[in-house]
C-alpha cells in the first residue's frame, strides 16, 4: 500500500457558524380614564442572525456580525375621534412598522500591542399607518479605533461617523475624532492627554456646530504626604446657524495640592486657577455689526486643618479671586479662622452625653462693592443625651435629645441668635421572622434678632418586611410628616425696623406603600405574582385621606408565568391623579425561537 504524501495539504473553505433566533409576541392593552378609552392590540415578530468567527487564525483577526428584521402591526381604537391627514375623523387606526438592522465588527491582531478595530451599524425603518403616509427613518454609523502600547505611552485614536435620514427628509451627520494618550514620565509623575472634536451638520440647511477639546493632566507625587494635580484645558466651539454665527474659546489652567504629613494632625490644601473666555457672534445680516466679549478670572485658595488634640481642631482658610471683563476689574477676598472643641463621650449611668463648642471668624473684602465687605463672628454650643436599651434578642430601643444655640454677629450691624431642640425615639426589631423599624422625631428651631423665624417638624416613619412563607413575603413603609413655619423679615427704607411676618399652620404630608410577593402562586412553579400599593396624601394618614386630599395613588398587580420559552404576563393598574381615576390592563404572550 502506498504511503500518503505528508507534504500535501487539503484546503477547506467553510462558512462561519451562524446562530439564528427570534421571538414572536402578542400584546393587548387597554387604558381608560373618565373622559377617554383606548384599546391597543398587535403582534411583534423579530428574527435575528448572529455570527462570531475568525479570519485565518484567531490571533490575526476576529469578525462578528448581526442582522435582524422586526415587524410590528398594531391596531388602536380610541373613544375620542382622531383626525387623519385628510381631516376625516377616525375612531381606529392601524400602524405597521418594519425595521431592518445589522452590524459588523472587525478586530485585527487583538492580542498585540497595536490592536485595530472597525465597525459599521445600519438601521432602516419603514412606518405605515392610517393617519400617515409611508415614512422612513434610517441611520448608519461606522468608525474605527487604533490602540497602541509603546515606549511613548499607551493610548487610542478613533473616528466615528453617524448619518441619519428622517421621514421628513432631514439629513444629519455627526463626525467625532478622539485621541487619548497616557504616559508615566517618572515613577512619581504621570501625564495624560485627551482630545476630541465633534462636527454636527444638518445637510438640508447647511447649519453646523463644532466642538473641540484638548486637555492635559499631570499628576506629581514627590512624597507619600504630598500630591499635586495640574490640568490644562482648551475648548473651542462654533455654531453656524441661519440666525447667525457664534464662536467661543475657553482656556483654563488649574493646579491643586494636598499635603498631609504622616505624623501629627496637620492637613494643608491649596489651589490656583486661571481662566480666559472669549466670545464672538455675528448675525450674518448685511450692515449688522459683530459682538464680542472677553473675560479673565484668577483664583488662589489655601486651607489648613490642624488637630491640636483629640478634642480640639483648628481650621483656617484664605481665598482671593479677581475677575476682569466688560471694562471692569473686581478683586474679592475672604479669610476665615475657626476652632472646635468636642471632648469624648461621657457615660452618665446608662446614658451617653456629648457636647461641643466652637467659634468661627470670617472677613470678606471687595474692591467694587463696599456693601459686600463684612466681618462675622459665629459662636456655637451644642449638647445631646442618648441611650440604647436592649429589650430582647433582636429588639432594641434608642432615644436621644439634643439642644444647640448659635449667635451670629456682623460688623455691618445686627445679630442673629438661633436656638434648636431635637428629639428622636426609635424601635428596631430584627429577627429571622422579619424586621420592623419605627421612628418618631421632632425638632424646633427659632431665630431671634435681625430675623424672627420659627420652624417645627414632627416625623413618623414605619417600615417592615415580613416573610410569610418559603415563597411569599410582605413589605411596607409609612412616613407622616408635619411642618410649621413662621418667617419674619425686616423692612429697610422709610419704615426701617418694621417686620413683615409670614405664618403657616401645620402642613401634613404622608406617603405609604405596601407590597406582596409570591414566587409560586397556588403552588405552581414559575407562576409569580406581585402586588404593589402606593399612596401619597396631604391627609394625616393616606388610607384615610379623601379625594380632595389625595395627590397620587396607584395600585399595580403583575402576574408572570413561564413554560419553557413561552412567557405570559398580565398586569393591571389603578391610579388616581388630580382627582381623576385611571385604569390600565395589559396582556402579553411571548415565544422565543431558535438559538436565543
Amino acid at each position: 500500500m502506498p504511503r500518503p504524501n505528508t507534504q500535501e495539504r487539503e484546503t477547506i473553505f467553510a462558512l462561519p457558524p451562524v446562530r439564528i433566533g427570534g421571538k414572536v409576541s402578542y400584546e393587548l392593552r387597554g387604558d381608560a380614564s373618565e373622559d377617554q378609552k383606548i384599546v391597543q392590540h398587535g403582534i411583534t415578530s423579530t428574527l435575528t442572525a448572529r455570527t462570531n468567527t475568525y479570519l485565518w487564525q484567531p490571533w490575526f483577526a476576529t469578525l462578528s456580525g448581526e442582522m435582524g428584521v422586526s415587524a410590528l402591526r398594531f391596531r388602536t381604537t380610541n373613544s375620542q375621534s382622531v383626525p387623519n391627514l385628510n381631516g376625516d375623523q377616525m375612531d381606529s387606526l392601524t400602524s405597521k412598522n418594519l425595521v431592518t438592522s445589522g452590524n459588523l465588527q472587525l478586530n485585527l491582531i487583538p492580542r498585540s500591542k497595536y490592536p485595530f478595530e472597525a465597525h459599521v451599524t445600519k438601521t432602516d425603518s419603514r412606518i405605515g399607518g392610517t393617519l400617515s403616509a409611508l415614512t422612513g427613518y434610517s441611520s448608519t454609523n461606522y468608525g474605527l479605533s487604533q490602540n497602541f502600547v509603546s515606549p511613548v505611552g499607551h493610548g487610542v485614536v478613533g473616528f466615528d461617523r453617524s448619518e441619519q435620514t428622517g421621514g421628513s427628509g432631514a439629513e444629519t451627520r455627526q463626525d467625532n475624532l478622539r485621541l487619548s494618550l497616557a504616559k508615566a514620565l517618572t515613577p512619581k509623575q504621570d501625564l495624560q492627554v485627551n482630545g476630541n472634536r465633534s462636527d454636527n451638520t444638518l445637510k438640508t440647511t447647511g447649519e453646523r456646530a463644532t466642538q473641540s477639546n484638548l486637555s492635559l493632566q499631570h499628576k506629581y507625587l514627590p512624597t507619600q504626604a504630598l500630591t499635586i494635580d495640574s490640568i490644562a484645558n482648551l475648548s473651542r466651539s462654533g455654531y453656524r446657524l441661519a440666525q447667525g454665527n457664534t464662536d467661543t474659546d475657553l482656556l483654563q489652567l488649574s493646579s491643586f495640592g494636598f499635603w498631609r504629613p504622616p505624623e501629627g494632625g496637620l492637613m494643608v490644601t491649596g489651589g490656583v486657577r486661571l481662566l480666559a473666555l472669549a466670545n464672538h457672534s455675528s448675525s450674518g445680516q448685511p450692515g449688522a455689526g459683530d459682538n464680542g466679549s472677553r473675560m479673565q478670572n484668577a483664583n488662589v485658595n489655601l486651607g489648613v486643618n490642624y488637630d491640636f488634640s483629640r478634642a480640639v481642631r483648628i481650621n483656617a482658610g484664605v481665598n482671593l479671586n479677581t475677575t476682569s471683563g466688560y471694562g471692569q476689574r473686581t478683586i474679592e477676598g475672604s479669610q476665615s479662622v475657626g476652632v472646635i472643641y468636642q471632648p469624648e463621650t461621657r457615660l452618665l449611668g446608662d446614658f451617653r452625653y456629648d457636647w461641643s463648642t466652637g467659634a468661627t471668624f470670617n472677613n470678606t473684602t471687595s474692591s467694587s462693592n463696599k456693601q459686600q465687605e463684612d466681618r462675622q463672628l459665629t459662636l456655637q454650643l451644642s449638647h445631646s443625651l442618648g441611650r440604647n436599651t436592649q429589650l430582647s434578642p433582636g429588639s432594641a430601643l434608642s432615644m436621644s435629645v439634643g439642644q444647640s444655640v448659635s449667635s451670629l454677629m456682623r460688623s455691618s450691624g445686627g445679630a442673629t441668635q438661633q436656638l434648636t431642640h431635637t428629639g428622636t425615639l426609635a424601635w428596631n426589631l430584627s429577627r429571622q421572622e422579619g424586621s420592623t423599624y419605627v421612628s418618631v422625631s421632632a425638632s424646633d428651631s427659632r431665630a431671634m434678632g435681625d430675623r424672627n423665624d420659627a420652624f417645627q417638624m414632627v416625623n413618623l416613619q414605619v417600615s417592615s418586611s415580613i416573610p410569610t412563607g418559603r415563597f411569599t413575603s410582605w413589605s411596607g413603609n409609612l412616613t407622616v410628616q408635619a411642618t410649621k413655619q413662621r418667617t419674619s423679615m425686616q423692612q429697610f427704607g422709610q419704615n426701617s425696623g418694621a417686620f413683615y411676618t409670614s405664618r403657616s399652620g401645620f402642613v401634613t404630608t404622608s406617603t405609604g406603600s405596601l407590597s406582596y410577593q409570591n414566587q409560586r402562586l397556588f403552588g405552581i412553579p414559575r407562576l409569580r405574582f406581585l402586588s404593589d400599593l402606593r399612596l401619597n396624601s396631604k391627609a394625616l394618614l393616606p388610607i384615610l385621606g379623601g379625594p380632595q386630599d389625595q395627590e397620587t395613588a396607584a395600585w399595580e398587580n403583575n402576574l408572570d408565568y413561564q413554560i419553557g420559552r413561552t412567557q405570559f404576563r398580565m398586569s393591571g393598574r389603578l391610579s388616581q391623579s388630580g382627582g381623576k381615576n385611571n385604569r390600565s390592563i395589559m396582556f402579553t404572550a411571548t415565544r422565543g425561537l431558535g438559538d436565543f
